[in-house]
């Protein structure tokens, strides 16, 4: 499990819809985002943090920089 303030996912959230906008694909209402976002860091957690996850959301490199430090 990853504990997150609401201002990190925010900014996440802001990140991924840049990305999105770039592409021109579908934004994602923040509480979708959100869902995600848990299910992608779980996925990164289960793996050791070997393995991105196949979701299809940015992550910062900033937030998984900071797990490998913690998990390492």
């Amino acid at each position: 499990m990853v504990l997150y303030t609401e201002e990190i996912l925010d900014k996440c959230w802001r990140e991924d819809s840049v990305m999105r906008g770039k592409s021109n694909r579908e934004l994602l209402h923040r509480e979708s985002y959100r869902r995600l976002f848990e299910i992608a860091l779980d996925e990164y957690l289960a793996t050791g943090g070997e393995e991105l996850p196949k979701i299809d959301i940015h992550i910062p490199d900033w937030i998984l920089e900071s797990i490998e430090i913690e998990i390492s």
